[in-house]
């Protein structure tokens, strides 16, 4: 039996070529749309910060994701304001570390007389499908440090980290009611404001540099929050999907948690192809702390010889079977700055 989800990889023994790709089939100044709609696709890419990243090791100094701070020259007289030397903060201060690319890739295949028949039915296939499969990929990778095709552990990136890695954590039970002492105020049990509100505590406080920035949180939660209500007498509504309190919409994948600008996407639990996913239903954190680039652009070349394994012990030849394969890769590499800017609210027992 095959396996599941399984995708043809270039084999060690590869007969045939792989080649640039027709320009009747693939034009490759639509390439670049590949690129830009998997930034669109992706939930990590619209919340990290672009940073350069290399085709091998690439080294980050403490500070890259940090803000250098100013200080006072001088006096309050011309003479010493101009007279003293002016403090040094460089951007990149602090001890450098270094983080690993990693390589993405798929190939896909179809039949020639397809492609041949309808080369722009293929692109438009290509164009949606693609950048779907790189955006799950570079995101179950930051957010859960997993392969997207195999669900294993990705391999070599102790140094880049991943947000699910943090030790913040806050269980989420949105259905849990709120129980106060009525003798002496006391909080003996929170509700989901006040559970939401701790896990916030965790990363924004007097002792932390950071401020949560963004919720990221399953779809799913958005359904549960859409009509629950804070115990103040006003009745505001902790989950905003729109423009007002009576704005209510369900299927927003944009809206507010608490007042923080949250995104809801399925890719937060993490659950895709042969990973089993987890108990996260949201993560929140300042995003700033993560930097995130193309190590090069994407490339996309194309075969109608090659041989391809299976990925099940099989071998597909592409003559022999009258097929195309066009494989796509990227070398993506992040970088999570500091594990302590990041909460994750799992789902409660």
């Amino acid at each position: 039996m095959a396996a599941k989800n399984v995708v043809p990889q270039i084999g060690p023994g590869v007969q045939g070529r792989l080649s640039l790709m027709p320009s009747d089939l693939l034009p490759q100044t639509l390439v670049a749309d590949i690129f830009a709609k998997t930034e669109t696709e992706s939930l990590l890419l619209t919340l990290g910060q672009r940073i350069n990243v290399g085709m091998n090791e690439t080294l980050i100094q403490g500070g890259d994701l940090q803000f250098p701070e100013a200080g006072q020259v001088g006096g309050t007289t011309l003479e010493s304001r101009e007279g003293e030397k002016k403090p040094v903060a460089g951007i990149g201060y602090g001890a450098g570390r270094s983080f690993q690319p990693i390589k993405l890739a798929v190939i896909v295949t179809a039949s020639s007389e397809y492609v041949k028949e309808d080369p722009k039915g293929m692109w438009r296939a290509l164009s949606t499908k693609l950048p779907r499969s790189l955006a799950r990929a570079a995101d179950l990778a930051v957010f859960h440090g997993r392969d997207a095709l195999r669900g294993t552990a990705l391999v070599g990136i102790e140094n880049n980290g991943y947000i699910n890695k943090t030790t913040n954590r806050v269980e989420l039970n949105p259905s849990q009611p709120r129980i106060v002492n009525g003798t002496t105020g006391e909080v003996t049990q929170g509700d989901v404001v006040d559970q939401i509100l701790a896990g916030v505590a965790l990363v924004d406080n007097d002792d932390s540099p950071y401020t949560v920035t963004n919720f990221a949180a399953m779809p799913s939660l958005a359904t549960e929050l859409a009509y629950l209500r804070t115990a103040d007498a006003t009745g505001a509504p902790v989950y905003q999907p729109g423009a007002s309190p009576t704005d209510i919409n369900a299927n927003g994948r944009v809206a507010t948690i608490a007042g923080v600008p949250t995104t809801f996407n399925k890719m937060v639990r993490g659950k895709v192809a042969n990973f089993a996913g987890t108990d996260v239903r949201m993560f929140g954190g300042d995003f700033s702390q993560i930097g995130w680039g193309f190590a090069d652009g994407i490339k996309v070349k194309y075969s109608d010889q090659a041989s391809l394994d299976n990925g099940a012990g099989g071998v597909i030849n592409l003559w022999q079977t009258n097929q195309i394969a066009i494989l796509c890769e990227a070398t993506f590499g992040w970088y999570v700055n500091d594990l302590d800017a990041f909460v994750a609210y799992d789902k409660a027992a």
